[in-house]
């Protein structure tokens, strides 16, 4: 039976009986908790002599003494926001003095959050499924608790379209997280416009353009600049196609940024290579390149990224592996630290990691051959780092768990014999079986540790600044 109201729970208090007396099983939330003692069928027992308080215990931790009834019974009302009992099914004792009362089972579900006020932002075609979402309110968080959430959208199909119903996911951050759980908001639609076609009639435009519009080929316009140029493998592409740009700064300079933007301004997608170069999949239109190379000693700050600043406890680990070519920012000047890692990202990394070159598709559905990371998924499902799910799919936007990640490291680093132990983590248990060799060898590599209560939380997500540490310490 579900309520909203506090919840009441029960426990036998007769002084021999020291049987579980199952309550109704009603689920609380993480706001209030009632427990009261339930006497045995028939008679009710006599008050006893040792006076008329119970105290109330979840293991070693008290949760308060409670108050005698007029039956003989004694009960509690707990403030579930002290956290002194687990989310999850828990048994909690009543003693009076070293005499135990009874027992009852208690079970506190989290709180559930709703997200209002998300909306999806209006874009041109580009090939993509994801879709941008801004705004968003996060209801329902007691006022001393840090939680926060960040959200991802998709369509079902990449094509342009007018109201298209957009999926949204929520996931929730912050060292409060794990006591709440929250609804994605549904309703949410966007627009997707067609591109432009790139020219006004059949005849008009280049040679290489006849024929049907999926043939197009759209212009690289690299502008050149002082102190340095940039090279591309291709001054005209296909939409969808990739494109290689290779800055060279002049001696005694070094590329400040680079930025890749269509005709309406809008900026494209880089991806940073370990050799230096910069790599894009073509929009439907002309793109421009612009470079800014600066002197050497000059180059400063080390970071194009605003949401990086030194003092970051993150902050050496992005500049390592940004400078090495690992990781990139989510655009030219950000690196969005706390964003949640993805299946894609994870890819992604690996593929800079070890330079890795395409390969044949790996036949995932969900994975289009012009999507930012269908070489990488391809590259890593080949080598075995990655898999998909039992439907086929790869799920390249779903959130990656901390145990998914320590499973793909460890077959990436060649599944070695791990020497690490998790004996010392409360949540040890909750690791699926099939990780728990990767998570012991993350946390004998000092990969992976603890977060707060001792736990190890495997099936908690990571963010792209928590990857980039583990990044710099494996490859460090």
């Amino acid at each position: 039976m579900i309520v909203s109201e506090p919840v009441e729970e029960v426990v036998e208090s007769t002084e021999t009986s020291k049987e579980e007396v199952p309550p109704e099983t009603e689920p609380a939330n993480k706001l209030d908790l009632t427990g009261t003692n339930l006497p045995t069928a028939g008679a009710a027992p006599a008050p006893l002599a040792g006076g008329d308080t119970a105290t109330f215990y979840y293991g070693d931790v008290k949760l308060g003494d409670g108050t005698s009834n007029s039956d003989g019974t004694y009960s509690l009302s707990y403030d579930t926001t002290q956290k002194g009992l687990p989310i999850g099914t828990s048994t909690v004792t009543v003693k009076q003095g070293d005499t135990v009362l009874g027992t009852i089972t208690v079970t506190l579900n989290p709180k559930a959050l709703t997200v209002t006020g998300l909306s999806a932002v209006d874009r041109r075609y580009n090939g993509s499924t994801a879709v941008s979402l801004t705004g968003g309110t996060l209801t329902g968080v007691v006022d001393s608790d840090d939680v926060s959430f960040t959200a991802s959208g998709t369509v079902s199909d990449a094509g342009a379209g007018t109201n298209k119903p957009v999926h949204v996911s929520v996931t929730l951050t912050g060292t409060d997280a794990g006591w709440y759980t929250v609804t994605a908001p549904t309703g949410i639609t966007v627009d997707i416009t067609k591109n432009s076609s790139g020219s006004s009639g059949s005849s008009s435009g280049s040679s290489s353009s006849s024929g049907s519009s999926s043939s197009s080929r759209y212009d690289v316009d690299v502008e050149q600049e002082s102190h340095g140029s940039v090279e591309t493998d291709s001054s005209r592409a296909r939409k969808g196609e990739r494109v290689i740009l290779t800055p060279e700064p002049e001696e005694g300079f070094v590329l400040a940024s680079i930025t890749v933007t269509d005709e309406d301004g809008n900026e494209v997608e880089l991806t940073r290579r370990s050799d230096g170069s910069y790599l894009f999949y073509m929009p439907g239109d002309d793109v421009t390149v612009e470079a800014v190379f600066v002197p050497a000693e000059s180059e400063t700050p080390a970071l194009p990224f605003t949401d990086v600043a030194e003092g970051d406890w993150y902050y050496d680990a992005v500049a390592y592996c940004w400078e090495n070519g690992i990781m990139d920012g989510t655009s030219g000047t950000a690196f969005a630290p706390n964003m949640i890692l993805t299946r894609a990202m994870m890819a992604q990394v690996l593929y800079n990691l070890a330079d890795g070159t395409a390969s044949t598709a790996a036949g995932f559905p969900d994975v289009a051959a012009s999507a930012w990371y269908a070489d990488a998924v391809n590259w890593a499902a080949a080598n075995g780092y990655v898999t998909g799910y039992d439907n086929g799919s790869y799920g390249p936007e779903d959130n990656l768990t901390r145990e998914q990640m320590a499973a793909i490291l460890y077959r990436y680093a060649g599944s070695p014999a791990p020497a690490g132990t998790l004996d010392g983590f409360a949540d040890a248990a909750s690791a699926s079986d099939y990780a728990v060799d990767a998570l012991r060898w993350a946390v004998g590599e000092g990969l992976l540790t603890g977060k707060d209560g001792g736990r190890l939380d495997p099936t908690g997500t990571a963010s792209r600044a928590e990857l980039a540490q583990i990044l710099a310490r494996f490859t460090g």
